[in-house]
């Protein structure tokens, strides 16, 4: 395998490492950790200990994320040591309509729009398009 560049290294020093098992895991762990080393910011660095600024603390979830039986469908938050999964919910929302005052209306109808009261996860990712096209009467189901 073609060494590591500068930022790879800085991440995982011995390049490549045990768990890279073929060249597209290879290329997602590279292009991860060259993301990795654009994202801090000064404000981030004044208000956080360089300790905890470690890539070392960020870097072990690369490994759920690009095995071979990686999860679909996650959001994986790291930072400082700490990892912990996202979850997108859908609120039961409200049907508007589009109408010259919708965003007036929108606004007076913000509570309900944003109620988590019987949230759920949507099965997959059109199921919010769909539900959209069912609730305005498009004939289609969600």
């Amino acid at each position: 395998m073609a060494p590591a560049g500068p930022t790879v290294s800085r991440y995982i020093p011995s390049w490549p490492p045990k768990w890279i098992t073929n060249r597209w895991t290879t290329f997602k762990v590279r292009w991860f950790l060259e993301l990795l080393g654009h994202l801090g910011t000064r404000l981030i660095a004044q208000i956080t200990p360089d300790e905890l600024l470690d890539p070392a603390l960020v870097s072990p979830a690369l490994l759920p994320m690009v095995a071979d039986e990686a999860p679909s469908r996650t959001v994986l938050c790291a930072g400082a040591g700490h990892f912990a999964a996202a979850n997108v919910t859908l609120t039961q929302g409200v049907q508007i309509g589009a109408d010259a005052d919708t965003g007036a209306q929108l606004l007076e109808c913000w509570d309900q729009v944003t109620d988590r009261t019987n949230e759920f996860v949507p099965a997959y990712g059109f199921f919010q398009a769909e539900r959209e096209l069912a609730s305005a009467g498009a004939g289609i189901e969600a």
